[in-house]
Formats: C-alpha cells, sequence, structure tokens
C-alpha cells in the first residue's frame, strides 16, 4: 500500500498534482526562460535593440527571453556573470564593440572573449553620426575639420567614457583628419547627449537611433555617417569618405555568445531565431524605425567577423596608447 502511494505521488506531482490532488504547478509545463544578459543600463539603443529582439525570440523559440541587464565596469561585470553561467542554453550575451576595446585595453581581466564563449550570431546593426551643436561654425565635415586646425587643443569632443567606442571612434576621426581636440568624458549617452545639445562639448560621435531625433529636431547638426554607404534614414548625409576623411568607419554591432561549452544542438535553436528575426517583415520595419537594421549569421561567419573586429580595435587601442 506504501509503495502504491509513493507511485501514486510521483504521478501526480510529474502531472502537477500536489499531494491532495490540485493546485501545483506542473514541473515540466514549461521550458527555462533564456536570460538575455546586456551590459548597459534600460534606455540606451543596446537595451532597446535586445528588447525588441527579445520578444520576437520569445516568439519564435516558444519560450520567454527576459531581458537581464547588467551594466558597470565597461561591459567587465555582464561578461563576467555569463562567462561563469552553466552552459546550458539559457543564458547569452549582447556583445558589441565596446568588448572587443575593453579586452584590447584592459590588462588580467578574468575572461577572454575568445577562450570562454562560443558565437551564436549576429542580430543587428546600426550606424554612427558625427555631430555637432548648432552654434558651431561648421556647416560640413571639411569646415570642422578647417576649423579644429586653426585652434589645436581647443575644442572639445564628448564621450560616455574613456575606452567605448565613440570614445575610439572620435579618436580615430582625429587621426584620419590630422587634427588635436579634446576629449571630455561623461557618464554615459544621456550625458552626452546634453552637452552637446546645450553646447557646453559641442562635438560628438554616436549611434544613429541617439541623434537622428535630435537632427530632425534641429537640437543638432548632422555632419556625416559612419557606415561604408549612406543610410537611408538620412539619405541626404554623406558618408566620411565623401565629405573627405576617408578611412573611418564605425558601426554599432550587436551579437549574442553563449558560455564556453554550450552545445552545438542548444546553440542552434537560439541561432535559428536570430535568422527568423532577420527575415521577419514586421520585425526589420520595427527594427528600422527605431534606427537598427536586423541580421543574422552562422556561428562560424560571427567568429569570423569577431575576429576581424578583434583586429581592428585592438590596433587602434595599441595607436592612441589605451589602458584602462
Amino acid at each position: 500500500m506504501q509503495s502504491e502511494r509513493r507511485r501514486v505521488l510521483r504521478y501526480g506531482m510529474a502531472a502537477g498534482v500536489g499531494a491532495a490532488g490540485f493546485g501545483t504547478t506542473p514541473l515540466f509545463a514549461q521550458p527555462a526562460p533564456v536570460r538575455l544578459v546586456v551590459p548597459y543600463p534600460p534606455g540606451g539603443s543596446a537595451d532597446g535593440a535586445a528588447r525588441l529582439y527579445a520578444l520576437k525570440m520569445s516568439e519564435i523559440l516558444g519560450r520567454q527571453v527576459v531581458v537581464d541587464n547588467r551594466p558597470g565596469g565597461g561591459t567587465v561585470i555582464a561578461s563576467e556573470y555569463v562567462a561563469r553561467a552553466a552552459p546550458d542554453g539559457t543564458t547569452v550575451m549582447q556583445i558589441n564593440p565596446s568588448h572587443l576595446i575593453v579586452q584590447a585595453a584592459m590588462k588580467n581581466l578574468s575572461f577572454n572573449l575568445t577562450r570562454d564563449f562560443v558565437p551564436v550570431s549576429l542580430i543587428a546593426s546600426t550606424p554612427m553620426l558625427l555631430v555637432v551643436n548648432p552654434s558651431l561654425p561648421a556647416q560640413n565635415v571639411r569646415e570642422l575639420v578647417a576649423l579644429a586646425k586653426s585652434k589645436p587643443g581647443q575644442l572639445n569632443y564628448a564621450s560616455g567614457g574613456i575606452g567605448g567606442i565613440t570614445h575610439l571612434t572620435t579618436e580615430l576621426f582625429k587621426r584620419r583628419a590630422g587634427i588635436d581636440m579634446v576629449h571630455v568624458t561623461y557618464k554615459g549617452v544621456a550625458s552626452t547627449v546634453q552637452a552637446v545639445v546645450s553646447g557646453d562639448t559641442p562635438i560628438a560621435i554616436n549611434d544613429l537611433p541617439t541623434y537622428l531625433p535630435l537632427v530632425k529636431a534641429g537640437k543638432v547638426r548632422a555632419l556625416a555617417v559612419l557606415s561604408e554607404k549612406r543610410t537611408p534614414d538620412a539619405p541626404d548625409l554623406p558618408t566620411m569618405a565623401e565629405a573627405g576623411v576617408p578611412g573611418v568607419v564605425s558601426d554599432v554591432w550587436y551579437g549574442l555568445l553563449a558560455p564556453k561549452g554550450t552545445p552545438r544542438e542548444l546553440i542552434a535553436p537560439l541561432n535559428a531565431a536570430a535568422t527568423a528575426a532577420a527575415a521577419d517583415a514586421g520585425m526589420r520595419e520595427r527594427a528600422r524605425t527605431a534606427g537598427l537594421s536586423f541580421t543574422s549569421s552562422t556561428p562560424e561567419q560571427f567568429a569570423s567577423f569577431m575576429a576581424s573586429e578583434t583586429e581592428k580595435w585592438a590596433q587602434l587601442v595599441k595607436d592612441v596608447d589605451l589602458k584602462l
């Protein structure tokens, strides 16, 4: 009798029936949620891209995808967390070029992006814009370069912090243009935007979703887009090469990494979700409205892309002698 009671109890628990015959949650009714770790606080373009992607990913996978914001340390806190996570397909990290800059500039990290993670897919990209406060007497890039050359070390540019993509990209622009500007750091994108709009620090480079609405509102003036081709979101805006400073190409891209050891059979559905999301017309339109372009890749393609980007940013970190 006791044996029969244990058998019934085991069956009842597995079926979601408690000892009293009702009221418990089924043990296997829902698959575990996927945690999408974002290395920035809510509200920025990186967070917006992750949340838009997570909605579609949840729909495609048939399981909840939860955005987990873990800011701090210039992406280090999020990276350390995911590197230690179980390789069971329930944790992925959103990565962008800033991760590669930090790895090249910061010594004694507890993780390595190649050694401790496996690629899932590229998921999105957006171009960067060079903008100035409208009070600055520069209507285009050539005029800004001429102004900077006439006032070496007197013009200030803003970024969200030392070692970020906005900082390094502006340093790239300085070198290609042969100008000297002073770097003024702020705590995050919001403070940077406020500084440019107010004119306190009149020059900045940042992603299109951050500044395009301000450009349309006349609060800042866009001088160039930093992609290889013009963007359909601002078709009249020249590329940096067209504006007279070639070799300054810097898109913000986003991809997904999983902890090392995550089996291919668990990576496959995550990659398939990225592919399906990028192919969805509604998703593409929502992304375009947000200034993003959703894309996808195989894990192997993403690994190759990351290797190329790592080399690019590591060289620039060396050129500017950046140490974090």
